[in-house]
């Protein structure tokens, strides 16, 4: 009995990473249905990683049963020290990275060449989908659906970038009464800059219904880069289109459209053109337009900064770009604690903590709220912390999201590392609204696991029949629709 193991490289650790979390995911599902208690939702999640990841790679099953019954009796021993989880990363990081071989990036390729066939239909789809949206948040508006909160906080906040108030450090929101600005009313979204010009068109029309028509057309022209992703791996128009359409259909795009507004309607265009820039060899062009780009979705929010975390793990898989994606790690990391431990604290209001998302954090162990507190609890227990999202509301949410685009991104590592900051801020909160499918939480979500489909087809579709795809993702969009807690 042997094992053909891969080369220990920053790329197999990454591959390995989404399958090990899957198996992790589903040890815990047997912990709680089996009613476990929290250390048994942790030894579950450990050796939940390590049997996915032993799938993954084709280990004989009596070898894997037999490491993985050593893992138990280490973490069990080591229990006892308090040390478990700590040594636990670390034996699951080890095997990980071992276990999986390093795939090669796809040959590059021009960007614009021959993209008609994929971008027009996929465009088409967004078109008629941006008029069912616009009419939908406009009728909503001017019937007075729309709440000052969000709506009306936009609007000012574009009329303070249009007329260069918001540049200074005590400017203040009408809306929400004496709130600073840079504190981001409650968030920190310096790249709204950009919608200085709508606020000259709202002032020049008599019209606030531009900010619903420009959401609607940043969104669904984050097809675009879906489509020009979708042509470089081989997907077919058909999949690429049918894919776009889930997107665009999708209850957290919808839901997210049809509520207000909100900054996080950059976020998916942004991303997905990163991604599909990332697809190709570096330029210099290329290298600087996607720094750009990743300041922009930086700048759109404070957990956006997690978000080019995620984007800078992406980037690890691609040849040629690794440098990029370790500055966009760390860039991410660093900005996100400075934002919202730092810059939002000075700059709300006294007694205003509870504004800023991450305060919302809660540590599964009981030890706090917030950031620190809760990193920790979650890097020791991470059993429990997956055993928390868990529960009906969040598993609905779930379910609902991949079942969407078929469940393909399930098998995507890259839409996994993607997806995971953006669920952990959703479902590691205490604020409820965040867990479901309503308001503009699901958008990001969204855009994560439509990049997971395209990833997947691509593969799939040299395989498969590129009609089973698009059948498979079409039947899963409706299923969508019909299961959801909420109704499109």
């Amino acid at each position: 009995m042997s094992l053909h193991l891969g080369p220990l490289t920053s790329t197999a650790l990454l591959r390995a990473a989404p399958t090990a979390l899957a198996g992790g995911l589903a040890g815990v599902a047997v912990a709680v249905v089996s009613g476990a208690s929290g250390f048994g939702h942790d030894v579950g999640f450990w050796l939940g990683c390590f049997g996915g990841v032993g799938c993954a790679a084709r280990w004989p099953g009596p070898q894997t049963a037999v490491i993985a019954a050593l893992i138990a009796a280490v973490l069990v021993t080591l229990r006892v020290a308090a040390v478990a989880p700590v040594v636990g990363i670390g034996l699951i990081a080890l095997i990980a990275a071992i276990a999986v071989i390093a795939r090669r990036a796809p040959r590059p390729a021009p960007l614009l060449a021959g993209v008609r066939a994929w971008v027009l239909p996929a465009g088409v789809v967004a078109a008629v989908a941006g008029v069912v949206h616009s009419i939908w948040s406009v009728t909503r508006h001017q019937r007075y659906g729309s709440g000052s909160w969000d709506y009306g906080c936009y609007v000012h906040n574009a009329w303070l970038f249009g007329h260069g108030h918001a540049f200074a450090l005590d400017a203040r929101s009408a809306v929400l009464g004496d709130v600073a600005f840079w504190g981001g009313t409650n968030h920190f979204m310096p790249t709204l800059a950009i919608t200085a010009p709508l606020a000259w068109l709202m002032e020049i029309t008599g019209n606030t219904s531009w900010l619903a028509i420009a959401q609607v057309v940043v969104v669904v022209i984050a097809v675009v880069p879906l489509a020009l992703a979708a042509r470089h791996r081989g997907v077919s128009p058909l999949v690429s289109t049918t894919i776009a359409a889930a997107f665009v259909l999708h209850v957290g795009t919808q839901a997210a459209l049809f509520f207000d507004v909100h900054e996080i309607a950059l976020v998916p265009l942004l991303l997905l053109t990163i991604l599909a820039v990332v697809d190709h060899a570096p330029t210099g062009t290329r290298v600087i337009a996607v720094v750009a780009l990743g300041l922009l979705l930086a700048g759109t929010k404070e957990s956006a900064w997690l978000y080019l975390f995620g984007a800078g793990l992406v980037l690890l898989l691609r040849n040629g770009w690794r440098a990029v994606g370790v500055g966009f790690v760390v860039v991410g990391v660093v900005g996100f604690v400075v934002v919202v431990g730092v810059v939002q604290p000075a700059l709300l209001e006294p007694g205003s903590p509870g504004m800023i998302h991450a305060a919302r954090f809660v540590a599964v162990d009981g030890s706090g709220t917030g950031i620190g507190p809760s990193l920790r609890s979650w890097l020791l227990h991470p059993g429990r912390a997956i055993a928390s999202t868990l529960i009906p509301e969040k598993a609905a949410t779930l379910t609902t999201s991949l079942l969407g685009f078929g469940a393909l991104p399930l098998l995507s590592p890259e839409g996994l590392l993607l997806a995971v900051p953006n669920l952990v801020e959703r479902f590691l909160a205490d604020k409820r609204e965040m867990w479901g499918l309503g308001y503009h939480y699901g958008l990001v979500t969204a855009a994560c696991l439509a990049w997971g489909a395209v990833d997947v087809a691509g593969w799939l579709s040299r395989r498969i029949d590129h009609r089973v795809i698009a059948a498979v993702v079409g039947a899963g969009m409706l299923a969508s629709f019909i299961g959801s807690p909420r109704r499109p």
